[in-house]
């Protein structure tokens, strides 16, 4: 039996510097390596249970080995896919910042709720991101076809210089599949496409699908598919999408478009490419006026963490599995949530091995 990593301990090349949490289907430890430059890198180790689970680790050295061949400011960094111990493990750059989950909680806990521009600012940088892994060519010039399949609250990681995330491009399936296998895959249905819900074959669209439930959730400041997970799957694919404007009249028309063509059900009238989507969500930016830049939005968490940003050991180490979404509690008035039903249990946003 593989005996349990401790803190000062070396795996492989890498000297172990502390735990940081336990993922979907592994654990994650902040590690430092000679090999680069004695940086902050977050090494995430497939848990012992699933060595014999041959498909799962198979699709996620894969897709881990795909997300390696990614580079662009907006996806975190995979530096290595190996194996030590036989046990199969992904190094990658470590960001210190918190997770749209946390940030989210974070302004319901003090009173001031990420503004709708900023929040606008920040899924225009993950849409980048998404461009830039969507478009990715191989060494042949023939498209990767890289799909995240998972873009959720707990997979944007902003930092706190102001640049935002994408965490796990690569082993996303490889997770899917782990929790289709042990019947726990319910809790993501909530940022799922409706051609994902129903088993058919995805591509890029289905991420801007999964962007456009953020982006709608985070500017509306309500939940969009919310309850069990036989009722979340009805209202994807079947219940009519309530217009932002129905719920509150002063709700940016321009914006609301934009929302509402990316959450489309049927993907060929959905936004085609990221980076259309990407265009107009910076054209609507422009539109207001208002500073969205990186300071801006580094100005926002430094304002809402305080001094928790000021402390090593208080930096992003991932959400837990039964992390959600808040928006149930006071928030600016023009993102004010809407009456929420006492017996619609909270649902599970699982968050997969965050960095």
């Amino acid at each position: 039996m593989t005996q349990p990593l401790v803190a000062g301990e070396r795996y492989g090349d890498y000297e172990l510097i502390r735990y940081l949490t336990a993922g979907g289907m592994a654990d994650l430890w902040l590690a430092r390596s000679q090999r680069f430059a004695g940086t902050d890198l977050v090494i995430k180790k497939i848990q012992p249970r699933y060595v014999e689970m041959t498909r799962v680790v198979k699709m996620f050295i894969d897709e881990g080995r795909i997300a390696q061949a990614l580079d662009h400011p907006n996806i975190v960094k995979v530096v290595e896919v190996g194996e030590e111990g036989g046990i199969y493990f992904i190094a990658m750059e470590y960001i210190p910042g918190r997770d749209l989950l946390a940030i989210c909680r974070r302004g319901v806990e003090v009173g001031n709720f990420l503004p709708r521009h900023l929040a606008v600012a920040i899924l225009a940088q993950a849409a980048r991101g998404l461009v830039y892994a969507h478009e990715k060519l191989d060494g042949e010039n023939e498209p990767l076809r890289v799909v995240h399949c998972d873009i959720s609250p707990g997979n944007i990681v902003v930092g706190w210089g102001g640049t935002v995330k994408l965490v796990d491009f690569g082993i996303a399936r490889a997770t899917i599949m782990l929790r289709e296998s042990d019947h726990s895959v319910a809790g993501k249905y909530n940022y799922m496409a409706p051609e994902q819900i129903r088993g058919e074959a995805v591509d890029a669209r289905a991420d801007l699908f999964a962007l456009g439930i953020i982006l709608y959730e985070l500017t509306v400041g309500k939940r969009l598919f919310r309850g069990r997970p036989e009722q979340v799957i009805r209202l994807v694919l079947d219940e009519p999408i309530v217009k932002p404007t129905e719920l509150r009249p002063d709700f940016p028309p321009s914006l609301e478009q934009i929302i509402m063509r990316a959450l489309e059900r049927d993907p060929a009238r959905r936004y085609q490419t990221a980076r259309d989507l990407r265009t107009d969500l910076m054209a609507w930016l422009a539109e207001t006026g208002l500073s969205h830049d990186k300071r801006r939005i580094a100005e926002y968490l430094r304002h809402i963490f305080a001094a928790d940003k000021m402390r090593e050991s208080e930096e992003f180490a991932g959400g837990d599995d039964d992390d959600e979404l808040v928006l149930d509690k006071a928030l600016p008035k023009s993102q004010t949530p809407l009456a929420v039903d006492p017996e619609d249990p909270p649902d599970v946003v699982i968050v997969l091995a965050q960095v």
